[in-house]
């Protein structure tokens, strides 16, 4: 998907961007990643996340066993501001209006990932980070992910834990997406790739009817599935 390639619709076409950098990745896909702006290295390739922050972000999900290239990846705004500032409302605004709401509606993400308090602003007026943060929730009728900006870990090392658990609640808002209100997980833990996997389901009755029944996985993570 490609922007115009010389858009001036907002002020950052003519600060000094060299390109527009569109989003990228598969249409239609089942997660969508929304960052900030592009940077450096962005502006340089007209690819997003490639720089350092991108780089970490792609890694990262990696490790949790997800592809990015299976991702859909953009930005809220495709021109990179002068010297990495922060976009201004304004810029926001017309660009998510020209050219994000087209995206969204073009790769229909069932799970959109809020990469960073901006990107967290657009989806959810008045939400912090710190306290959305890893927890999804239905907006608009699709799952959101909040989660802190790879660059927080760059320049704070001590947020690293922070940040792989907001990835790894991407499994939580993919079953959300899939589920509904009618899966409830009942705790963190994640059961372990075996071989042989012990199960262990309960049904509850009541009047006669089934009201909710449950399922455990090796004791380490449960579901259940109300009526």
């Amino acid at each position: 998907m490609n922007p115009l390639p010389d858009c001036i619709l907002c002020p950052l076409g003519t600060q000094g961007r060299r390109w527009t950098v569109p989003g990228a990745g598969p249409v239609p896909s089942t997660v969508m990643l929304v960052g900030e702006a592009p940077g450096a290295e962005e502006d340089a390739t007209a690819v997003p996340f490639v720089g350092a922050s991108g780089r970490k972000l792609r890694e990262s999900l990696v490790r949790l066993g997800y592809d990015p290239d299976q991702m859909y990846i953009t930005n809220l705004v495709k021109c990179r501001p002068p010297q990495n500032r922060d976009p201004l409302q304004v810029e926001v605004d017309i660009c998510t209006a020209h050219f994000l709401r087209l995206e969204i509606a073009t790769v229909n993400p069932q799970v959109i990932v809020a990469v960073g308090r901006y990107a967290l602003g657009h989806f959810l007026l008045g939400g912090a980070i710190s306290d959305a943060h890893g927890k999804p929730r239905w907006v608009g009728g699709r799952v959101l992910l909040p989660v802190y900006h790879p660059a927080a870990t760059l320049y704070s090392p001590q947020m690293e834990t922070v940040f792989q658990a907001d990835l790894a609640a991407l499994t939580a808002a993919l079953e959300l997406a899939r589920y509904g209100d009618r899966v409830v997980r009942v705790n963190d833990g994640i059961a372990p790739r075996a071989s042989v996997v012990a199960l262990d389901t309960e049904t509850r009755i009541r009047d006669g009817q089934i009201v909710c029944y449950s399922t455990a996985v090796s004791g380490e993570e449960a579901w259940v599935e109300k009526r």
